[in-house]
C-alpha cells in the first residue's frame, strides 16, 4: 500500500515538474498582459485589445497619445526566443490623431520598435522578426 501511495506520488510530481514551464509561461504572459493594460496604456486616447493576446516580452508605448488595436491571438515576443537586448517593445502612437493596428495572428518579436505619427497598419498573420523597426515619421 506504502508502494503505492509513492509511486502516485512520483508520477504526479513528474506531471507538475513537466507541467511547470506552461504554467510559468502563462503567469508571465499574465503579468505582462496586466501591467500593458492598467499602467502602459494609460496614456493613450484609446486601447482596443482582441481575445487571446500574448505577451512574453513587456510592450511600452512612452507616453503615446494615439490609439492602439490589437487583433486577437496576436502576440508580442517569443518564449524561445534568443532574447537579445532587453527584449522591450515599443509601439508608440505618437499624436492623438495617430493609430497603430496590428491584425489578428501577427506576432511581433523581441526589441521592435513601431513609432507613429498619422497611421500604421499591420495585417493579419504576419510575423515580425527581432530588431526591426517601422517607423511613419511623416507628419
Amino acid at each position: 500500500m506504502i508502494r503505492s501511495h509513492n509511486w502516485f506520488e512520483q508520477q504526479m510530481f513528474g506531471q507538475i515538474v513537466r507541467m511547470a514551464p506552461v504554467y510559468r509561461d502563462r503567469v508571465r504572459s499574465e503579468q505582462l498582459r496586466w501591467w500593458f493594460t492598467h499602467v502602459e496604456s494609460a496614456s493613450l486616447k484609446s486601447l482596443v485589445m482582441g481575445r487571446g493576446v500574448k505577451f512574453f516580452v513587456p510592450v511600452r508605448v512612452r507616453m503615446g497619445q494615439g490609439t492602439l488595436k490589437i487583433g486577437d491571438e496576436a502576440g508580442f515576443g517569443f518564449p524561445i526566443s534568443p532574447m537579445m537586448g532587453n527584449g522591450v517593445l515599443l509601439m508608440r502612437p505618437h499624436s492623438p490623431e495617430s493609430e497603430i493596428a496590428i491584425g489578428r495572428k501577427t506576432w511581433i518579436n523581441d526589441n521592435t520598435t513601431i513609432l507613429a505619427v498619422k497611421t500604421i497598419k499591420i495585417g493579419g498573420n504576419c510575423l515580425i522578426g527581432d530588431l526591426v523597426m517601422i517607423l511613419m515619421a511623416t507628419s
